[in-house]
């Protein structure tokens, strides 16, 4: 079992319901964004003297999450434990069972695709990203590349967004249908030397995302114009070149 995923069982509740949440408050505590963070927590109720609460349990599972990334990198391999969680847990619910492509075989399609033609700052997309590990296996190959991946499910653009924000990368995550070019909102990560920033963002700006993104020409790459102040979006006429307001320092300043 996941050293995460004890943790995690250590709350009260169907399992998916507590790793949604768990996502949703790794999310807003990246984004800074105390409201949301607290809203997530308000069912679990104050803390009890003498009891570890739930938010205690979040903490560790994201520590162990930390923890895991860090072998991984001394061991030069790459692995997606957010959906490693999900897909074993699935097993044995009929209704939220999901199979991603496995990361070997995601890595040998990244080396395919991604040749010596292919620019540094390409622009890499998957339309059906599930955890996002088509994207993850492109980052070694073009670390300063633009990562733009949709999901109609709302946990795996969930787990997308929070891989894409651990791997310090540029990227537009889409919670909507690619099929239908229907969207619901989204994430955006950015690129800092500190650890890469994450932010929300709304139905509006994930919809022209979405509909850019079928475009023959569209860019749908961050702009370099960006000043490093507070968290907050900033809309252009179009809505295609939205812009994330990143704030002056990167993940790692939560000293997880």
């Amino acid at each position: 079992m996941h050293p995460a995923v004890r943790e995690l069982k250590n709350i009260e509740g169907r399992f998916f319901a507590t790793f949604d949440t768990w996502l949703g408050l790794m999310l807003a505590a990246f984004s800074r964004d105390d409201p949301a963070y607290l809203k997530l927590l308000e069912p679990y109720g104050p803390r009890v003297h003498g009891k570890p609460h739930a938010a205690d349990h979040f903490a560790h599972a994201l520590g162990a999450i930390h923890a895991e990334m860090r072998q991984d990198n001394e061991r030069g391999v790459i692995r997606d434990h957010l959906g490693e969680i999900y897909e074993a847990e699935g097993g044995a619910d009929k209704d939220m069972a999901q199979f991603f492509t496995p990361m070997p075989l995601c890595e040998m399609m990244a080396r395919m695709t991604l040749d010596d033609t292919v620019p540094e700052d390409a622009r890499i997309a998957d339309p059906a990203c599930g955890s996002g590990r088509m994207l993850m296996a492109c980052v070694p190959l073009r670390p300063r590349g633009y990562f733009f991946g949709v999901d109609k499910d709302p946990t795996c653009a969930k787990m997308a967004a929070l891989n894409m924000l651990w791997r310090n990368v540029d990227s537009d995550i889409v919670w909507g249908d690619c099929l239908r070019l229907k969207a619901h909102g989204g994430w955006m990560t950015h690129r800092t030397a500190l650890g890469g920033v994450v932010a929300p963002f709304g139905p509006e700006r994930a919809q022209a995302l979405l509909e850019a993104s079928v475009g023959a020409n569209a860019d749908m790459r961050p702009s370099p114009a960006a000043k490093p102040v507070q968290n907050s979006l900033q809309e252009t006429e179009t809505g295609v070149q939205a812009t994330i307001i990143i704030p002056k320092r990167g993940q790692f300043e939560m000293d997880v």
